[in-house]
């Protein structure tokens, strides 16, 4: 089973922690938000015990997202990249391929709610149209969504049409 990690970093260094969280729960790729950590430093923490992630970054990522994976990058392709989300087309061995998408949506201190719900209705059109585009529906959408679980931009069908797993 695959081991994701997502964290919001706050644009505060904490790769020593990222790097012992990874480690402690096997983690396959680990997600960050409002990361200023560089990738090298990240790096240097996270293989400190041996070699085993991957910067997963493009230059296209959006500002401050950060994903580094125990995948080479040709298993972890960029597939879109905008201000405030990325794509990524996982295509691991002998496992059904899937979509990573890892978001980080404007706060409740620079937009109004119904704004942020209009921003999940274009996040899942655009979701459904890579998955047809790639002919199944296994995606991943991990992140700082800057809503609260309930809103009508995370539950409407329109929306995100997220539910409790």
């Amino acid at each position: 089973m695959l081991t994701f990690l997502f964290w919001n970093l706050n644009r505060q260094r904490r790769e020593d922690i990222a790097a012992r969280l990874a480690e402690r729960h096997q983690v396959d790729v680990l997600m960050l938000a409002e990361c200023s950590t560089p990738e090298g430093a990240m790096l240097r923490a996270l293989n400190r015990k041996r070699v085993e992630f991957h910067d997963n970054g493009s230059p296209g990522t959006p500002r401050g997202i950060a994903i580094y994976s125990r995948f080479a990058g040709d298993l972890i392709r960029p597939l879109y990249d905008d201000a405030r989300l990325t794509v990524r087309h996982l295509r691991l061995p002998a496992r059904h391929d899937m979509l990573l998408g890892v978001v980080h949506l404007r706060s409740k201190l620079y937009q109004r709610e119904d704004s942020q719900a209009f921003a999940c209705v274009e996040l899942s059109r655009m979701l459904d149209e890579l998955e047809r585009k790639l002919g199944h529906r296994r995606t991943i959408l991990a992140g700082d969504f800057n809503m609260n679980p309930f809103e009508s931009g995370m539950v409407s069908a329109a929306g995100l049409n997220a539910v409790m797993d």
